[in-house]
């Protein structure tokens, strides 16, 4: 295996081990808000008091659960995963850091990584890429 394809293949797996972490966090998110709603109100920020809690609790975890979708079935996983990031970044500027949202901060990286790497090629492709390469090479 030539360096191209042992490295495209390290990128691979780390994109997958991303994409796997942050699909459970907001999986669970997700349909926590559904099975206890009522522990997630404090995490309404202030400037929402307008909005029914009820409802808007439940829109926000179908919205998680479905990117928490698309992560685990490697579609549209840039959409996704600036969605994680975006939806993160609000939670920390509401409420500011501290032992909790610390951990957001962690996975905001988390998801800013995964928008940052290339779309993950099929094992077949990686191999036209390394023939690709050799061909440049002579």
């Amino acid at each position: 295996m030539s360096a191209v394809v042992r490295t495209m293949t390290v990128s691979k797996h780390a994109h997958f081990v991303l994409r796997l972490g942050l699909a459970f966090v907001f999986g669970w998110f997700g349909v926590d808000k559904f099975l206890n709603v009522q522990a997630w109100y404090g995490w309404i920020p202030s400037w929402l008091t307008f909005v029914p809690q009820n409802p808007f609790l439940y829109v926000l975890g179908v919205v998680e659960v479905i990117v928490a979708l698309f992560l685990l079935l490697n579609k549209y996983v840039r959409f996704a995963s600036i969605t994680c990031a975006a939806f993160l970044v609000g939670v920390v500027l509401s409420f500011g850091i501290n032992e909790i949202t610390v951990r957001d901060i962690g996975l905001i990286a988390m998801a800013l990584a995964l928008a940052l790497m290339p779309v993950q090629k099929k094992y077949h492709e990686l191999r036209e890429i390394e023939r690709f390469v050799r061909r440049q090479k002579k």
